[in-house]
């Protein structure tokens, strides 16, 4: 396993469903070991940022990849953080079975 994975929240102020899933968030960090990042689509950030996430915040990304926009899918969510968390060991693996040989 590892440390932490990082979650990317793309919100804007006054957005409740940013609100919303930012708690959301803070509650899936008391569950599974993650690291949240609130990023202001309206901030000092790049245009492409604004342009892209303009009409879906809120949206996630987790460990870099786009993992859902609004509405969020919190079952997506949590399983690409759980998937995260989980570094196969080629070593003690067979391929394709999950189990240690």
């Amino acid at each position: 396993m590892t440390n932490r994975v990082d979650v990317t929240l793309y919100t804007r102020p006054g957005c409740h469903l940013c609100d919303e899933a930012a708690a959301r968030l803070v509650e899936l960090a008391e569950q599974l070991p993650i690291g949240v990042q609130a990023i202001d689509i309206e901030g000092d950030v790049d245009a492409a940022i604004l342009e892209r996430y303009n009409n879906v915040v809120p949206a996630v990304h987790v460990g870099g990849v786009p993992i859902s926009v609004a509405p969020l899918d919190w079952m997506a969510i949590r399983a690409a953080v759980t998937a995260g968390l989980i570094e196969p060991n080629d070593d003690n693996t067979e391929s394709g079975t999950g189990f240690a040989h």
